[in-house]
């Protein structure tokens, strides 16, 4: 099980950058 958490922690680390370039574009983009 612990290794389904640590999978899960290092897939967050590296989408949430990702997700949170693409709002500050959206942003970018609205303004």
């Amino acid at each position: 099980m612990d290794w389904g958490v640590n999978w899960n922690a290092g897939t967050s680390a590296m989408i949430s950058p990702k997700v949170t370039l693409e709002f500050d574009v959206a942003a970018i983009r609205e303004s």
